[in-house]
C-alpha cells in the first residue's frame, strides 16, 4: 500500500531518532562498554537544560551515563541535582527523512520497515486457525504478476497460544500459486517472514511476507497458511508445528515481460526516451533547499590481487587465511564537504550474484562489519580526515577516542594520532565490496571500493605414472631376501590457484581395495594410513600367499584434494592394479597321450590351464587369460628326444625351435581343422608328437608351461598317406 505521512508518524520519527542515536555506523551500541566508536548514526547536540520539580516531564530528557554515553531518564520523579540534558540536534520529521536512514534502521530493528502505518494486517485466528484477509487486499489483490518483493503483506496473531510462546518458534509461509509446472503440477513453496515485530503491540506477533516473483509468474488464485513449528537438528523431527487453515487471495494480472532479458539481450525491444527528456534540463541559477551531497573519497581501499573480471571490471582476488579462516580488511573515506561517513559492507554469491545478508547457518553474521581506531601513519593532516586520541573510562580498559584537532606530532613525541576505518570480515567465498555514505543534512552520495572476490578452488588436474597400462608390477624377492619386493605409485598434481606467488598447495591421499573385489565396486575402498599422503606411495609385498593373495596386491588410487578460503574441490587418479607377476599355470591333460592319426583328426586332443590356489591369483579378473598355443615338437637326436620326454612328463619341457601349428590357439584341437607345417618334412600327421604350451596373462604379465607331448599314431586308415 502506498505510504503516506499522518500524524500518526510522529512516534514512528520520535522512536527512530532515539535508536539511531543509541547504535554507531557498525550497528553497536554506543553503552556497550567493548564499543569503541561512539559516535551515533543521528548527529546529537546535548546541551545541560535547567530544571525544577515542576518544570519535569517524564522520558523527556537526558542523562549522561558515562563519557560520551547519554540516555533517556525513564524516572518518573524529578531527582534534585541530577543534570539533565536536552538534544539540540535535528530529529526526524518526515517521510523523506526517515527514508534517508531506512537501511539503518533495517539493521538496528526491522520493526521500522512495516510500513504504512495504517495498513491494515491479515488477522491470524489462533482458536480457530483462520486467516481474514484486510477488505483492500480482497478488492485489489495481494500483489501484481510480475511483481518481485514489490509487496509486503504482514500477518498478527497473538503472541501466546496454550502453553506456547510463538515468538520461540520459526514461522514459514506455504503457497500455492495458479502456475504449473512441467508436469502440469501447482507450482508450491514456502517462504521465510521477513519481520517479527513483538514491540509495536504487545501480546501480539506481526510478521511480514515478501512476495516474490516466483508466487507472481501467473495471475489468478493463489493459497497459503503460516505455520509455526520448531525442528530438532539432532534428532530430526518437529517437536512443535501449528498450521493456520488454507487462505485464498488473488494475484491481478498484467504485462509480464522477461525484463532482465529484454535488458541484457533485447536491446531492439526497448523504447529509450530518457536521453530526449534528459536534453531538455538546464540547471536552474535559483536554488531552494541543502546543497548535494560530495560523493566521499576512498583513501584507504581493499587489497588484494588486481585482475580483470568477465566483464571487464578491474577487481582484486584476496584469499581468506588457512589457520584463522577469514581475512579482515579495512577501508576508510573521507567527504571534502564536511559530510558524515558511513560504510556498508556488501556480500554477494560469487555464482549467482545474489547479496547475501542476515544469519549464516551458524547463527553468524554473513558479512560482519565494526568501526575500529587505528593507528595514523600521516606525517602531515590531511584537511578532509577526521584524527582521534585515547584515553581509557575509569575502572576498565576500553579507550574512549576524541577528536583531536591539532598538528600530526612528530615521530619522537608519545602522542598517539588514530584514524577511525570501517573494518570487515571476510569469512567464506564470495565477492565483497563497501560502499561509503556521504550524508550532509539528507542530501547522499556513495561510492563504492574495489570489489575483492574470495574464489573457490580451481579443479585439479592429475597425471598418473601408471597411466597407460594402468596397473603396475610387484617384483619378485630377491632369493635369500627378506626384503618385500615394492613398487612406487605416483601422481602429478597441478591447479590454476597461486596464493602469493606461488602455487596453492594440494594434499593428497592414496586409497586400497582389495585384488579380490570387482573393479568397479565403490563399497570397499579404505584410506591408506599411515602413510598414504604423499604423491607418491610405495607398494611393498612380500611373495607368500595368504587367503589366495600375495600381500601388496590390490587395486590403488589417490585422492588429490585442492583447499583454498575454506572450501575443497578434489580429484581422483585413475586405479592402479597393484599385483605380482603372473604365476606358472597348471595343466592337466584331458585326452588320451596318443591316438591313431584318425582319432587325432577327428576327435583331436585337449589340455585344460588352471590356476591353483597357493599362486596368490585370487583376485583374477576377465581380462586375466589363458593363451593356448600348439606346436609339433622337433628334436635334433634320439638321445634329446628322450631326456625331452622326460622332462615333458613333469611339465617341465621348455618350448626350444619347435614348430607352430598355424591358428592352433585353443584348449582342444581337431588336427583335421589345421594344416602341417612345410618345415616338419611330413604330409602326414601319423609319425609327429605334438604338445600345447600355456600362457597365463595376468595384469599385463605372463608365465608359460608346456604340456606333455601326444604321439600320433598310424592306423590302417593312414596308411599311403
Amino acid at each position: 500500500m502506498i505510504t503516506k505521512q499522518t500524524k500518526e508518524y510522529g512516534d514512528l520519527f520520535r522512536q527512530a531518532s532515539e535508536d539511531l542515536k543509541k547504535y554507531n555506523t557498525s550497528y553497536q551500541l554506543i553503552s556497550d562498554p567493548n564499543t569503541q566508536d561512539k559516535t551515533p548514526i543521528l548527529k546529537t547536540n546535548y546541551v545541560v537544560i535547567e530544571l525544577t520539580a515542576d518544570d519535569y516531564v517524564p522520558k523527556t530528557y537526558y542523562i549522561q551515563k558515562s563519557e560520551g554515553v547519554y540516555e533517556i531518564d525513564n524516572s518518573l520523579t524529578f531527582t534534585p541535582g541530577q543534570t539533565y540534558y536536552y538534544d539540540a540536534a535535528e530529529q526526524i520529521t518526515s517521510l523523506d527523512e526517515y527514508f534517508s536512514y531506512i537501511e539503518d534502521l533495517n539493521h538496528i530493528n526491522r520493526k521500522y520497515t512495516i510500513l504504512p502505518l495504517d495498513e491494515e494486517p491479515f488477522v491470524i485466528d489462533a482458536n480457530t486457525r483462520t486467516i481474514t484477509v484486510p477488505k483492500s487486499f480482497k478488492d485489489n489483490g495481494i500483489s501484481v504478476q510480475g511483481d518481485e518483493a514489490a509487496e509486503t503483506i504482514y500477518f498478527k496473531i497473538d503472541r501466546f497460544f496454550d502453553a506456547t510462546d510463538l515468538d520461540m518458534m520459526d514461522i514459514y509461509v506455504q503457497w500455492r500459486s495458479s502456475e504449473l509446472d512441467e508436469e502440469g503440477n501447482p507450482v508450491e513453496k514456502v517462504s521465510p517472514i521477513w519481520v517479527k515485530d513483538i514491540e509495536s503491540q504487545p501480546g501480539y506477533i506481526i510478521f511480514g511476507w515478501p512476495i516474490s516473483s516466483k508466487a507472481t509468474t501467473t495471475d489468478g488464485k493463489i493459497q497459503f497458511s503460516v505455520r509455526f513449528y520448531k525442528y530438532d537438528r539432532e534428532e530430526e523431527k518437529l517437536t512443535y508445528s501449528l498450521s493456520t487453515l488454507t487462505c485464498t487471495a488473488e494475484i491481478k494480472p498484467s504485462l509480464n515481460f522477461d525484463l532482465p532479458g529484454i535488458i541484457k539481450d533485447g536491446k531492439e525491444r526497448i523504447d529509450d526516451a530518457t536521453n530526449l527528456i534528459n536534453n531538455r534540463f538546464v540547471n536552474s541559477t535559483g536554488i531552494t533547499g541543502g546543497t548535494p551531497a560530495a560523493e566521499p573519497l576512498f583513501v584507504k581501499d581493499l587489497e588484494g590481487n588486481s585482475f580483470v573480471d568477465e566483464k571487464g571490471n578491474n577487481v582484486k582476488e584476496a584469499f581468506l587465511d588457512k589457520k584463522t579462516g577469514i581475512r579482515e580488511d579495512s577501508v576508510e573515506a573521507v567527504s571534502t564537504d564536511g559530510g558524515a561517513i558511513t560504510y556498508t559492507w556488501k556480500k554477494y554469491n560469487i555464482d549467482t550474484n545474489e547479496r547475501m545478508q542476515g544469519l549464516d547457518s551458524n547463527g553468524q553474521d554473513v558479512m560482519p562489519y565494526e568501526t575500529i581506531h587505528v593507528v595514523s601513519t600521516d606525517k602531515e593532516r590531511n584537511p578532509n580526515k577526521l584524527y582521534y586520541i585515547a584515553s581509557t573510562i575509569s575502572g576498565g580498559a576500553t579507550p574512549v577516542y576524541t577528536l583531536y584537532k591539532g598538528a600530526i606530532p612528530p615521530e619522537d613525541e608519545e602522542t598517539i594520532i588514530y584514524e577511525k576505518v570501517s573494518q570487515g570480515t571476510m569469512n567464506s567465498v564470495g565477492k565483497y565490496i563497501v560502499t561509503s555514505t556521504n550524508r550532509v543534512k539528507q542530501s547522499r552520495k556513495t561510492a563504492d571500493s574495489t570489489m575483492v572476490y574470495i574464489k573457490r578452488p580451481s579443479e585439479v588436474s592429475v597425471e598418473e605414472s601408471f597411466k597407460d597400462k594402468l596397473s603396475a608390477i610387484i617384483p619378485a624377492q630377491e632369493k635369500d631376501s627378506d626384503v618385500p619386493g615394492s613398487v612406487i605409485l605416483s601422481v602429478k598434481a597441478t591447479t590454476q590457484d597461486t596464493v602469493d606467488k606461488k602455487p596453492n598447495d594440494v594434499t593428497y591421499q592414496w586409497y586400497k581395495k582389495p585384488i579380490t573385489a570387482k573393479p568397479d565396486d565403490e563399497t570397499e575402498w579404505t584410506k591408506i594410513t599411515p602413510g598414504g599422503i604423499g604423491n607418491s606411495y610405495t607398494v611393498m609385498g612380500y611373495d607368500a600367499v595368504v587367503g589366495g593373495v600375495h600381500e601388496g596386491d590390490g587395486y590403488y588410487k589417490a585422492i588429490v584434494t585442492n583447499t583454498l578460503n575454506k572450501e575443497t574441490t578434489s580429484t581422483e587418479s585413475k586405479v592402479c592394479r597393484v599385483t605380482h607377476t603372473a604365476s606358472i599355470p597348471a595343466i592337466k591333460e584331458t585326452s588320451d597321450l596318443s591316438k591313431p592319426v584318425s582319432l587325432a583328426k577327428r576327435i583331436g586332443f585337449s589340455i585344460e590351464g588352471s590356476i591353483p590356489v597357493e599362486a596368490g591369483e585370487a583376485g583374477r579378473t576377465d581380462d586375466d587369460t589363458f593363451e593356448y598355443q600348439w606346436f609339433i615338437y622337433r628334436y635334433s637326436n634320439i638321445n634329446k628326444l628322450q631326456e625331452d620326454r622326460e622332462k615333458a612328463e613333469k611339465q617341465e619341457y621348455l618350448f626350444d625351435k619347435d614348430l607352430e601349428i598355424v591358428g592352433a590357439t585353443k584348449a582342444k584341437i581337431k588336427l583335421e581343422d589345421y594344416t602341417i607345417p612345410a618345415a616338419a618334412d611330413s604330409d602326414t600327421w601319423a609319425g609327429l608328437t605334438i604338445f600345447c604350451q600355456v600362457t597365463n596373462v595376468y595384469n599385463g604379465t605372463k608365465a608359460v608351461r608346456c604340456s606333455r607331448f601326444f604321439d600320433i599314431l598310424r592306423d590302417a586308415a593312414a596308411d599311403g598317406e
